[in-house]
């Protein structure tokens, strides 16, 4: 007998760079802080290891007086030490945070010194290499995919056509990337922001409003259909992690018929990747210069402090939040993937073969991409039989998922997805959290005589505050990094990684023999990968949000034939996601397309299905399509 594979291979949407601007829809919104610091021509920078703002600059334009606040979620301002030594002249200053390095870092142009701030101290280190001068209006980012800081400024002060250099900080010396001559011209006194949905800087010049794009190596000018207008400068500019987007608010138009007469738009304007399209919000904040603008996403959106302006031209403590909800669409599987367990009424691995089996009561609920894994009872799983292909190995590892859950977990630690049963031989790899803070960490057994010998990154986010939370966790062949909603908040160091051939649990743990650490809560759209996924792979999985990844191409194979008396048993396997009826056709030969004729349907298919079909007969070739 002859048989007839079919391959039906599903179209792929296109990656990041798609995004509808047209479904955004964006909200200002004030919020009230009153210990918030009074700051302009001012810097801010997000710390994702203790999910805070930090905001420092000159307390008063262009005098010596410094100061650095944190800013908590909960909208309080605590002082930090300033800098010592102190800080050399007047100039401008500019902040980033190096989440590999867990500093934030400060550029002055007053001389080849770089400070450090680790959280709690400050540390100077004289480069070798002293980069551009720049007296004012610097661009300052850190690219978490090359693991660089980069600055972006021409010798001087800001002007539309002025020469721009590019430098990169390693933590140690600067190394000059680009010269005059291959940056953007105008970019001091602009906007750059770091886009982690398309892993590149995104620069916008002042006053003409070209847009750049830095890869780390070169900068390519990109020609979009719209440009933002009317065209402004002292501005700052964010990356929207949940929408996709890079924005920026308001600046100072000059228009060169009334040079003396500048006005200041409260437009809010995003970039797609392609394109710039003007936000509609129903409210805006005042006409603002000089403000700083950073993602928090403790707070759910993207945060503008200070800044000043009309009528009395005072340093403001303003906070405005901006939220911007999108109409979302799915993004393709990541290479890579090993399986992916969406909980849409199964626990089927429809990335793979390596089926789940529900345990103790497990449900199906209301997920954030259709349904999830429910557990709401001690000993509800899911335990999926072990595979090499689930332990982490080089080249690298990786697991993603949704999960949902309040502090009503029945014991001290909560255990999310787990393959390391009680941390006994310190092997395998788990998700556990603390059901007092809510923090999750991500741990990797590193083996050895002990036990609990795990490096773990542990998350700076409440997971249990009954919100859904996109958590990651990768390991790229040295460091674990950990990821929620889409932004790294934690490191750990791990060289050699060790394993154990024990099934991964769904919603509990082993140990001494019994099931513990029970989770109550949802788990959702679990995916393993075979190697580190990038930031920008991941900050694209957490903005996709209820559409989720899309569906993967669907094969299906016949993988077995017996005789059975006059019939004839036909056995199919596929993989992918088997949502539509199957129909088995049958014909006489391959060649005509005419030929095949409907034999059986199958109005409820699964990954593995059987046929059975008479024995005798003249149609001896099969093939399976969907039921139209």
């Amino acid at each position: 007998m002859n048989t007839h594979h079919l391959l039906r291979l599903t179209a792929l949407p296109v990656l990041a760079g798609s995004l509808n601007l047209n479904a955004q829809t964006a909200a200002w919104t004030e919020i009230t802080q009153p210990t918030s610091p009074a700051f302009a021509h001012h810097d801010m920078t997000y710390d994702s290891r203790r999910g805070r703002l930090i905001v420092a600059g000159r307390t008063s334009i262009m005098q010596r007086p410094f100061a650095i606040y944190a800013g908590a979620a909960d909208g309080s301002w605590t002082q930090l030490p300033a800098p010592s030594p102190p800080l050399p002249g007047q100039e401008d200053i500019e902040l980033a945070y190096d989440s590999d390095r867990d500093v934030v870092v400060l550029y002055t142009p007053a001389a080849n010194q770089v400070w450090e701030f680790n959280g709690t101290a400050w540390s100077v280190i004289t480069a070798a290499t002293a980069p551009i001068q720049c007296k004012d209006g610097a661009l300052l980012q850190y690219d978490p995919v090359r693991r660089k800081t980069v600055l972006v400024a021409s010798d001087g002060f800001p002007g539309s056509t002025e020469p721009s250099e590019t430098w990169l900080w390693d933590g140690t010396d600067w190394t000059r990337a680009a010269d005059a001559n291959a940056s953007p011209a105008g970019a001091a006194g602009g906007g750059m922001a770091f886009d982690a949905a398309r892993g590149e800087m995104v620069l916008l010049t002042m006053r003409t409003m070209q847009t750049w794009t830095f890869d780390g190596t070169s900068w390519t000018q990109r020609h979009p259909a719209t440009t933002p207008s009317p065209d402004v400068w002292v501005f700052d500019m964010a990356f929207h992690p949940p929408s996709g987007l890079v924005v920026f608010y308001g600046g100072e138009h000059v228009d060169p018929e009334k040079p003396f007469e500048p006005t200041y738009p409260t437009l809010t304007w995003a970039w797609d990747g392609a394109d710039w399209k003007k936000l509609e919000p129903p409210a805006t904040p005042p006409e603002t210069i000089d403000s700083a603008l950073t993602y928090f996403p403790e707070r759910g959106g993207l945060v503008m402090h200070g800044g000043w302006g009309d009528p009395d031209w005072r340093f403001r403590p303003n906070v405005w939040l901006l939220t911007i909800q999108s109409a979302p669409t799915c993004v393709p599987a990541p290479a890579g993937l090993v399986g992916w367990w969406p909980g849409d009424g199964t626990a089927q691995d429809i990335g793979g073969n390596n089926h789940g089996v529900p345990l103790g009561g497990v449900a199906f609920a209301p997920g954030e991409v259709a349904q999830a894994f429910s557990f709401t009872a001690d000993g509800a799983a899911v335990t999926i039989a072990h595979e090499p292909a689930l332990n982490v190995q080089a080249p690298g590892f990786s697991a993603a998922f949704w999960m949902q859950g309040v502090k009503n977990q029945p014991q001290s630690l909560f255990l999310v997805v787990d393959k390391s049963h009680g941390w006994v031989d310190s092997t395998g790899w788990l998700f556990q959290g603390y059901s007092d803070s809510g923090r999750i960490f991500f741990g990797v057994g590193a083996g050895g005589p002990t036990i609990n010998n795990f490096p773990v990154a542990t998350s700076t986010t409440d997971v249990l505050d009954g919100q859904w939370h996109h958590v990651a966790g990768t390991w790229d062949g040295s460091r674990l990094h950990l990821f929620v909603d889409g932004v790294e908040q934690a490191q750990a160091a791990l060289t050699t990684p060790f394993n154990n051939t024990r099934p991964v649990n769904l919603g509990l743990s082993w140990g001494g023999g019994s099931a513990r650490r029970f989770f109550r809560g949802k788990v959702d759209e679990l995916a393993l990968y075979n190697r580190a996924l990038t930031t920008t792979e991941i900050a694209a999985l957490y903005a996709a949000g209820s559409a989720g990844m899309c569906p993967l191409p669907q094969s299906i194979r016949f993988t077995d034939i017996r005789l059975l008396g006059d019939q004839v048993s036909l056995t199919s396997t596929g993989q992918g996601q088997m949502g539509a009826a199957q129909v088995l056709q049958a014909s006489t030969t391959v060649t005509d397309p005419a030929g095949w004729l409907n034999v059986l349907t199958n109005r409820t298919p699964s990954a593995t299905n059987t046929w059975l079909v008479p024995r005798e007969g003249e149609r001896r070739f099969f093939r399976i399509l969907e039921a139209p």
